[in-house]
Parts: C-alpha cells; sequence; structure tokens
C-alpha cells in the first residue's frame, strides 16, 4: 500500500505542476499578444504620420518656408 500511497502522491502532484504551468502558458501567450497588438497598432499610426506629413507639406504652400 505504501507503493500505491507514493504513485498517487506523485500523479497528484504531478498534475498540479501541469496545471500550473499550463496556466502560466496562457498568460504568457495572452501578455505576448497584448504586446504584439500594441506594437502593430503603434507602428501603424506612426507609418501613417510619416506618410502624411509629406502629402501635406506639398499641398500647403507656405512662401515663407521656401528659400
Amino acid at each position: 500500500m505504501n507503493v500505491n500511497s507514493d504513485f498517487d502522491a506523485f500523479v497528484t502532484s504531478l498534475r498540479k505542476r501541469i496545471w500550473i504551468t499550463k496556466g502560466s502558458r496562457f498568460n504568457a501567450a495572452r501578455r505576448l499578444n497584448n504586446k504584439y497588438q500594441f506594437s502593430l497598432s503603434s507602428i501603424s499610426i506612426l507609418s501613417v504620420y510619416g506618410i502624411a506629413i509629406p502629402f501635406i507639406q506639398n499641398i500647403v504652400n507656405n512662401p515663407q518656408c521656401q528659400g
């Protein structure tokens, strides 16, 4: 009976460690996905600004800015 109870304790411990590892991996995936979405959004916004500024400069002709 001692071997059986040791095996049961090992199985219980293993299930608990697997459950904790599974949870931490899901949390890490969620964090990485949020980081990816923020990075994608910020790069998109900065790219739009980088493309829009030269167009606006060409549309607006300010005689004081011309050298």
